[in-house]
């Protein structure tokens, strides 16, 4: 169990809570968290209880030392003990695991994780979730023994430091925006002599040089947020190369959460005051569709890919997100056609609405692949390509541009 700090009962609590259900919806792996209220006398310690004392020596941890620890955290106005309950993974624990290597011991560990997808985008969901504590030490690998086999799962853990939380009550300003030891932030606060405010800064001026929310809330709001520029606390390489179809994975998952989905999972966080939770809604809510606009403007939104006679159809999601009007979309497809593994241009089509017209290659050739493009009205060069490969059959493969 993690509880509060004394001066931000919920802060901690309701961020670990809401942060996790979401990584879970988003398909990682991890443990169960649940607000646990509790009246102090549920406490008592195990007679085999040790602790270390300030002299280091350990010590029996009696009754009175836990009223003692007890005098230093919040209680609700019920009188009661708040955290967050982390249910124990069952399973024998082997530790952390890396967001660059593989674990040599695992022979089902083939991919470096420093290439897995789900490994690079995780900088994406701290993103939203201003998880920018999101390091290796967070995370935990448990093997489990059924019927005779043995199956290794990666857990993402420890999410009272995300929202508008960090470890001993609200955020600092900084967080987000610079690394624990940022050098290149150093350099050009050095050689900016003072003059040059950093967007962090500008942005802890303007609320006053104080957290402008609730103790619940912590200092969480989408002010100066960029979506391209959001840093976790350590700079792993994993997050560094980030590629346009990552980001293009990471934020149609995003996306997928509605409005409901994000009111329903902060309910979870189980706020005492309505306002609290409407407003940590709203921030996630608005942070969700900055990040769907930055990253559909980066690389090319279009997906749902299918063959409807000799139409190729496909839905546009920035078009589909309302990011951007149908009327200021245009495509273009370079098509290819493919038969006994020889490749022939075919021509290069245009249009202004989301399909082309396959005319009858579809007939002529083994497979046909388009490579298309997109244009979006704040840039009219075209933009990064997603390759589709189709046939009669359908689909046959796709690859967004990295």
């Amino acid at each position: 169990m993690k509880f509060d700090s004394l001066e931000n009962i919920e802060l901690n609590s309701s961020a670990e809570v809401i942060t996790s259900r979401i990584f879970h919806a988003a398909g990682y792996n991890v443990p169960q968290y649940t607000i646990a209220e509790f009246p102090p006398s549920k406490l008592v310690p195990d007679p085999s209880a040790t602790i270390y004392d300030d002299s280091g020596f350990k010590k029996p941890l009696t009754q009175e030392k836990l009223e003692e620890y007890l005098l230093f955290l919040p209680q609700t106005e019920a009188g009661k003990l708040r955290a967050s309950a982390g249910k124990i993974l069952e399973g024998d624990v082997r530790g952390n695991f890396s967001f660059s290597g593989r674990r040599k011991n695992d022979p089902e560990d083939l991919v470096n994780h420093l290439d897995r997808r789900e490994i690079r985008a995780l900088r994406i969901f701290a993103s939203w979730l201003n998880n920018n504590d999101m390091r290796e030490s967070n995370t935990l690998d448990v093997i489990r023994y059924e019927n005779g086999t043995q199956t290794l799962t990666h857990y993402l853990i420890d999410f009272n430091s995300s929202l508008g939380a960090a470890a001993k009550g609200p955020k600092p300003p900084m967080f987000g925006h610079e690394y624990m030891a940022d050098y290149g932030e150093t350099t050009k606060a050095f050689f900016g002599l003072g003059l040059w405010e950093k967007p962090w800064q500008k942005r802890w001026r303007e609320a006053g040089e104080q957290v402008d929310q609730s103790p619940a809330v912590g200092y969480f709001d989408n002010r100066y947020f960029d979506p391209g520029e959001y840093k976790t606390q350590l700079p792993y390489f994993a997050f560094k190369d980030l590629t346009l179809a990552d980001g293009f994975w990471a934020a149609k998952i995003i996306l997928a959460f509605t409005d409901e989905d994000i009111r329903t999972i902060v309910k979870m966080g189980q706020y005492s005051n309505a306002a609290d939770a409407g407003y940590i809604a709203k921030t996630l809510i608005e942070r969700r569709d900055l990040l769907g606009q930055y990253w559909f403007r980066k690389a090319n939104p279009l997906d749902n890919f299918e063959i409807n006679g000799n139409k190729f159809v496909f839905d546009d999601l920035a078009v589909k997100h309302n990011f951007v009007p149908q009327a200021q979309r245009e495509y273009q497809a370079q098509v290819i056609g493919k038969s006994g593994g020889r490749g022939t241009r075919i021509t290069t089509l245009d249009s202004k609405s989301a399909e082309f017209d396959l005319e009858n290659w579809l007939d002529e050739y083994e497979e046909v692949h388009l490579l298309i493009r997109s244009q979006h009205p704040q840039n009219r060069d075209w933009g990064s390509f997603v390759l589709v490969k189709v046939s009669r059959d359908g689909v046959l493969g796709i690859l967004h541009q990295d």
